[in-house]
């Protein structure tokens, strides 16, 4: 598999694992996909899942008929939310400036949306940077990691969730894509909730709309195929009034980097239909 190329799935042929004729891709091999929708043990850096994969008589890719896993163990919110207060506290004001200062965000933001440095045991990596992920009720979910070189994972156990500010609700209601975005947002002021991937996140921002009594959304898509769909996907999906921007570059943080002001955020999204 390592030294396959990814193909994207089709109509023609479907993901193996979803059945589905977009957003997946299939090691040209036929040994793995990664699976935007179903999960599995290993998360990938794009926000899919990876899945072992046989083949049938004809060469076509199936699904892996082995035993079924043991059910899998989460992490308690209670744990979650310790080992999130035990290394914010340790983390310093010099490393999150840091790091705000290579992603182009303020440090102050950072700390909106809870980035800690977290120790791992691995060869490669000493430290990673964690972001706490929650669920609709505003419960800790999991915690997304990254490394300097910009990989992302998940912590073994962690649930999907949503980036979501420790801020006063304010003004527009931006959904993004990731905790930085969500950071670059809350730089400009913005209050913003960040989508775990381009495709996730519909179900626990819906609750969290819900609970906090949010009327309507202004959707900040990635300039990208994957982004702009799973962008419009949300906004069919979420059953609030939603009106959708295309960043300008890559990403909103991108963007920001560039220069963007708040005040050209808000004419972009300003300029946009409600749906």
């Amino acid at each position: 598999m390592r030294d396959s190329i990814w193909v994207r799935v089709s109509r023609g042929s479907p993901c193996p694992i979803c059945d589905k004729p977009d957003w997946c891709t299939v090691a040209s091999d036929g040994s793995a996909a990664c699976c935007m929708r179903t999960e599995s043990e290993r998360r990938l850096g794009n926000g899919g899942w990876l899945h072992r994969l046989g083949r049938d008589l004809l060469g076509v890719p199936v699904r892996s008929q082995a035993s079924p896993p043991a059910a899998k163990r989460y992490l308690s919110a209670e744990w979650i939310g310790n080992t999130w207060a035990r290394c914010a506290s340790a983390t310093t004001d010099k490393q999150v400036a840091g790091l705000a200062d290579k992603l182009g965000v303020t440090a102050a933001s950072l700390r909106v949306i809870g980035a800690f440095v977290y120790w791992v045991e691995s060869d490669e990596y000493r430290t990673v940077w964690g972001f706490p992920m929650h669920n609709g009720a505003e419960e800790f979910a999991g915690i997304r990691l990254r490394s300097d070189d910009g990989d992302k994972w998940a912590l073994k156990g962690s649930r999907q969730g949503i980036f979501i500010p420790s801020m006063d609700l304010q003004g527009e209601v931006l959904v993004v894509e990731g905790p930085t975005d969500a950071a670059a947002a809350v730089s400009l002021g913005f209050y913003a909730i960040g989508r775990p991937s381009c495709t996730g996140g519909v179900r626990e921002i819906a609750a969290l709309c819900q609970r906090m009594g949010i009327k309507r959304l202004s959707v900040l898509a990635d300039n990208d195929g994957p982004g702009i769909s799973g962008a419009r996907a949300f906004c069919g999906q979420i059953g609030l009034p939603t009106r959708l921007v295309v960043t300008l570059t890559k990403d909103l943080r991108d963007w920001v980097k560039n220069g963007a002001t708040r005040q050209a955020v808000e004419a972009c999204i300003a300029a946009a239909n409600w749906n």
